[in-house]
């Protein structure tokens, strides 16, 4: 059986119900195992395959306190085991914030599919900003922002078909606000200009009322090629 991988870059600076693709994945996705030799920042890396659609999913928690560290995660779908080796930061537009008074954070998390030559296809941010009250949490502001290269650098055009950004709220007794948002994307001329190329990013954020927050990265990948692609992920 012939090997694949997906190569992921982990920039960290860092519905209550899932929608029905997204349960499905982790419900019925193969929960993967980090090989000896290997640390691992992530609570858990699932990958899920069928014939026409192969979905990686990347939980992990993260403080708000400005820092940043970068990860390379590289996936073996033969044995369903995963590395995670260091890697240089990439400089990024959006900054993670804390208030003087401690009391206001503001973070961000981003899903990027790019090429083999690590050229950016398609991006998703989810931007989230909170009101942290010591034993609650208040929702300040959130936005989603998508990005589709057209032209990219090797002359591929992508388009955004869809984008969704939920009503972000609050649960467990206003201790807990979520947010999510999602993105997705397509492509007539990655190769062959008959057949289409589609991805598409789901990104999801549980803010706690200690200044951290946990979070979801689902990616998908469909149709030409498309084992090529592979996910950038940054999250500060």
């Amino acid at each position: 059986m012939k090997v694949k991988k997906f190569n992921f870059l982990f920039v960290l600076g860092l519905f209550v119900f899932l929608s029905p693709s997204i349960a499905n994945a982790e419900e019925s996705g193969k929960s993967l195992t980090l090989e000896k030799g290997y640390e691992t920042p992530f609570e858990d890396v699932i990958l899920k395959e069928s014939e026409d659609e192969d979905r990686v999913i990347i939980k992990g928690t993260k403080k708000t306190d400005g820092k940043t560290e970068a990860y390379d995660v590289t996936v073996n779908t033969e044995t369903d085991t995963y590395t995670v080796e260091p890697k240089e930061v990439t400089s990024v537009k959006e900054d993670a914030l804390i208030s003087p008074a401690a009391t206001t954070y503001t973070g961000w998390v981003k899903a990027i599919t790019d090429d083999p030559v690590g050229v950016d296809l398609t991006r998703t941010t989810l931007n989230f900003s909170w009101y942290d009250y010591g034993s609650t949490v208040g929702h300040r502001s959130s936005s989603l922002s998508t990005w589709a290269a057209n032209p990219s650098s090797l002359g591929t055009h992508w388009y955004v078909s869809d984008r969704w950004k939920s009503s972000p709220y609050l649960y467990y007794s206003n201790q807990k606000l979520r947010v999510e948002g999602t993105g997705d994307y397509y492509n007539y001329d990655f190769l062959d200009n008959d057949k289409i190329t589609e991805v598409d990013h789901y990104i999801k954020v549980d803010i706690q009322n200690d200044g951290t927050y946990d979070y979801v990265v689902d990616w998908g990948r469909r149709g030409e090629s498309t084992i090529t692609l592979d996910l950038d992920v940054e999250v500060n």
